[in-house]
C-alpha cells in the first residue's frame, strides 16, 4: 500500500529531521513537508532531503513569520500528496518502525485506521536538578468513546478521497481539536473508524507547547464540535 505521510512544520528545525527519517524508515511511499512560515533552520534541514523523489517539500504562500495555521498546511500537503492513502505526523513526533505496516494491515477492510502511541514527556526532579524522559505506552479509546475525547490525537490513517468529501481540516477547530473534528467529520460522513491495538507513534509532550496553551479553550472546542458534528456525538 502506498501511504503519503504529510509534517507540517513551523520553527520545529530541531525536530523535524528525526520525523522525516522515522516516516522514511517506517516505508512511507512519500513524506509531504509542509513548511508553514519558519524562520528557523527549517530550510537547511531539508536540503538533505529535496534531491530525493520520496521526500517533498513545500511552503504556505504567507511571507516568513507569518503563519498559515496546521489546518491550511495539513490540508496544502494532503493535496499535494501522489496517494490515496495519508497519515499526518506533527514534526515533533516520530512513527514507530512497525507503525504504517500496522495502520495498512487493517486498512484492508476499513478507510480510517488509527492506534495507540508511545507518549514521552520529562519529568522534573528538583532534588537532582535534571529532568528525564518518561514513557508509557497508550492505548487508544475505541470508537465509541469518539463523543468524549480525541481518540487519536494527529497521527492516522485516511484515504485522500474522504478527506476531499468532507473539506479536510477545518481551521475554526485548529486550537488543539483539529484532529478529533476531521475524525468526527470523516464519521459524520460514513466511514467507520477501527483501532489496532499497538502503538503507531511516539508522541513527544511539551508542556509549554500548542496543546498546553489550547487547554483553556477545550470546553468551548468541545460544544462546538458536538454543534457541528451532532450524529456522531448523539449515536455512539
Amino acid at each position: 500500500m502506498n501511504i503519503s505521510v504529510v509534517i507540517p512544520t513551523h520553527n520545529m528545525a530541531n525536530t523535524l529531521a528525526r520525523a522525516v527519517d522515522s516516516a522514511i524508515a517506517a516505508g512511507a511511499s512519500e513524506v509531504v513537508v509542509v513548511n508553514d512560515s519558519s524562520t528557523d533552520d527549517t530550510f537547511k534541514v531539508m536540503r538533505r532531503y529535496v534531491a530525493g523523489y520520496r521526500v517533498r517539500f513545500i511552503s504556505t504562500p504567507l511571507p516568513a513569520g507569518v503563519r498559515a495555521g496546521v489546518c491550511f498546511a495539513r490540508n496544502a500537503g494532503i493535496h499535494e500528496a501522489r496517494s490515496n492513502w495519508i497519515v499526518p505526523l506533527d514534526a515533533d513526533d516520530v512513527l514507530l518502525p512497525d507503525g504504517l505496516n500496522a495502520l495498512a494491515a487493517a486498512a484492508a477492510t476499513n478507510t480510517l485506521v488509527y492506534g495507540g502511541w508511545l507518549e514521552s514527556a520529562p519529568r522534573h526532579y528538583p532534588e537532582a536538578d535534571t529532568a528525564l524522559m518518561n514513557e508509557v505506552a497508550v492505548s487508544a479509546p475505541p470508537p465509541q468513546r469518539l463523543s468524549h475525547k480525541n481518540v487519536t490525537h494527529a497521527t492516522f490513517l485516511f484515504q485522500k478521497a474522504d478527506w476531499r468529501r468532507v473539506g479536510g481540516y477545518d481551521p475554526q477547530f485548529e486550537a488543539g481539536c483539529e484532529d478529533w473534528a476531521l475524525m468526527c467529520a470523516l464519521v459524520s460522513a460514513g466511514v467507520q473508524p477501527v483501532r489496532v491495538n499497538a502503538p503507531i507513534y511516539r508522541k513527544y509532550v511539551n508542556c509549554e507547547g500548542r496543546g498546553a496553551a489550547c487547554a483553556p479553550k477545550a470546553a468551548l472546542l468541545h460544544t462546538l464540535l458536538e454543534q457541528t458534528y451532532p450524529a456522531v456525538f448523539h449515536a455512539i
